[in-house]
C-alpha cells in the first residue's frame, strides 16, 4: 500500500477511491481513502472481472465517491490495467493500480525513468515521488 500512497501523492491525490478485495484499507499518509459500501464477497470473484466489467466496475463506484481525485485499485486480482487510459480518459481522474506502482517506485529507487504509452498517467508522465 506504500507505494500506492506514494504513486498518488506523485500524482496530487488526497482523496481516492480505494477498489480493493480484501479488507486491507489503508492508503497511508496524506490519503483520504473514499471506498465503497459494498465489497467483493471473495478475492476469486474480483480475478475473474473483464477489464469491461472492472471500468464499470470504477465508474459506478466513482459515480458513488464525491471528492475523489484518482481511483486506486488495491490487489493484482482486480486488474486495471487494460483499461487504465480508457478510464482516465473517459472519468477525467488518474487511475492508479497496486503492481504498476510497486515497479515504479523500486525503478525510481534505482532512478530510473521510463514513459510507459497508453497505460495511464502515471506510467506515461513518470512524475517524481514525493515525500509526506
Amino acid at each position: 500500500m506504500e507505494s500506492g500512497a506514494a504513486a498518488l501523492r506523485a500524482l496530487g491525490t488526497r482523496k481516492a477511491l480505494l477498489l480493493c478485495p480484501f479488507d486491507e484499507h489503508l492508503l497511508g499518509e496524506g490519503i483520504e481513502a473514499l471506498l465503497p459500501k459494498d465489497a467483493f464477497q471473495a478475492i476469486k470473484t474480483a480475478a475473474e472481472q473483464t477489464p469491461e466489467q472492472v471500468y464499470e466496475l470504477a465508474k459506478d463506484r466513482l459515480s458513488k465517491a464525491p471528492g475523489a481525485q484518482a481511483i486506486y485499485f488495491q490487489g493484482a486480482p482486480l486488474n486495471p490495467v487494460p483499461v487504465i487510459e480508457q478510464m482516465e480518459n473517459d472519468f477525467g481522474v488518474p487511475v492508479v493500480g497496486s503492481n504498476p506502482t510497486s515497479i515504479r517506485r523500486i525503478l525510481s529507487e534505482l532512478s530510473l525513468k521510463f514513459s510507459v504509452a497508453a497505460k495511464g498517467r502515471l506510467l506515461g508522465e513518470w512524475p517524481d515521488l514525493v515525500a509526506i
